[in-house]
């Protein structure tokens, strides 16, 4: 039997976003792990973080993570180290890298991307990065864990707060 199982919720399937999009994904279940992994696809147009943030509420996603991404923008929105407010920049664009974390509570990404020439860029993935061709995602559920966004007196911002769940000590 194979360790990858597919979950009973929206295998296979295809949904709406609240722009209209559809997300082309499967989830999948892996026993050894016990991660749930989303893979999804998005077309041209669609908003990558916008996206993300939707598929988070759509399966309410407690801790995920970015396991794995490849594809092509348009359009990047990236805010750069130090910065307030988002650069836009028009490609297209290879997506070499993204990582982060999501959950319904929000969502904490950073991106490289490649132009032309092979020249990269990298930053806090911001609204605003657009899909030229594709991108292919695979985000994992982190199991028995809560990821919870608070704002961090040293930082000002909304930080990561990790929150276990039923954990039974080692025997």
């Amino acid at each position: 039997m194979s360790p990858l199982q597919a979950a009973p919720l929206a295998t296979g399937a295809s949904y709406l976003t609240a722009a209209g999009f559809s997300l082309y994904g499967y989830s999948l279940f892996s026993k050894r792990s016990g991660v749930l992994m989303h893979a999804l696809r998005l077309v041209p147009g669609q908003d990558l973080k916008q996206a993300l943030g939707e598929l988070a509420q759509a399966h309410e996603i407690q801790a995920g993570i970015i396991l794995t991404a490849v594809g092509s923008l348009r359009q990047a929105a990236l805010r750069f180290a130090g910065q307030s407010e988002a650069t836009v920049l028009l490609g297209p664009f290879e997506l070499v890298s993204l990582v982060g974390t999501l959950s319904v509570e929000g969502l904490h990404l950073h991106g490289a991307i490649a132009d032309a020439q092979g020249h990269t860029l990298g930053g806090h993935i911001m609204d605003g990065c657009l899909i030229y061709t594709t991108a292919e995602i695979v985000v994992g559920e982190v199991p028995q864990t809560v990821f919870r966004r608070q704002v961090d007196a040293c930082t000002g911002y909304r930080e990561l707060m990790i929150e276990t769940l039923n954990l039974k000590p080692d025997a």
